[in-house]
């Protein structure tokens, strides 16, 4: 099931990707929106050391992301 999201994941974003000129890419960031619902082991909030909730979004889908970009 993971490799099956991140299949999706990355032929959905490289079809995004290719229509988009180096330079649109270079110059802005790129934003993406999701729910506030945590999805291990696809996207949820890392934990401090006495299991808190911190800001940081981490997951599958945030490792997917920072290859591409």
């Amino acid at each position: 099931m993971k490799a099956l999201f991140l299949s999706v994941s990355l032929i959905l974003l490289s079809s995004v990707l290719s229509k988009l000129s180096a330079s649109e890419l270079g110059s802005s960031p790129v934003r993406f929106c999701d729910g506030l619902e945590e999805w291990p082991p696809f996207l949820f909030l890392e934990r401090d050391q006495q299991g808190r909730k911190t800001t940081k979004i981490t997951g599958a889908s945030m490792a997917i992301l920072e290859l591409l970009f």
